[in-house]
C-alpha cells in the first residue's frame, strides 16, 4: 500500500473523483449514498456484515451504482448469505443467469 495513506479515508478522497464520474451520481448524491465506506475501519464486522460488504464491493465494482442500487432487492433475493450461496449448483446458478431481472 501506498506510504501516503494514512487511513481507508485518505484512499478513499484519493479516488472519490474517479469513482463519482464513473457512477453516474453527483457529488452530493455520491456522499449520501457512499459516505459510510470512508469509516468502516474502525467498526468490527459479523460474517454476515462482512459478507455483503463483500457482496457489494463485487457488483459495486462491477456495475454503474444507480443500477446495482436499483437491483439490490434482486441481490437480496438470491444472495441472501453466504451459507445459502455455498449451496448453489449448475441449476440455481442457470437460472439466476436466465432471470429477467424484475425488481
Amino acid at each position: 500500500m501506498n506510504s501516503n495513506f494514512e487511513n481507508l479515508s485518505d484512499i478513499f478522497a484519493s479516488v472519490k473523483e474517479t469513482l463519482i464520474e464513473h457512477s453516474g451520481y453527483s457529488p452530493d448524491e455520491f456522499d449520501r449514498e457512499f459516505d459510510e465506506y470512508k469509516r468502516l475501519a474502525d467498526r468490527h464486522f459479523t460474517d454476515d456484515e462482512y459478507y455483503w460488504i463483500l457482496v457489494y464491493i463485487v457488483f459495486y465494482s462491477g456495475f454503474k451504482a444507480k443500477t446495482v442500487t436499483e437491483r439490490l432487492p434482486i441481490l437480496k433475493r438470491y444472495f441472501p448469505d453466504y451459507k445459502t450461496v455455498m449451496t448453489y449448483g449448475k441449476d440455481k446458478i442457470v437460472k439466476m443467469l436466465n432471470d429477467a431481472c424484475e425488481k
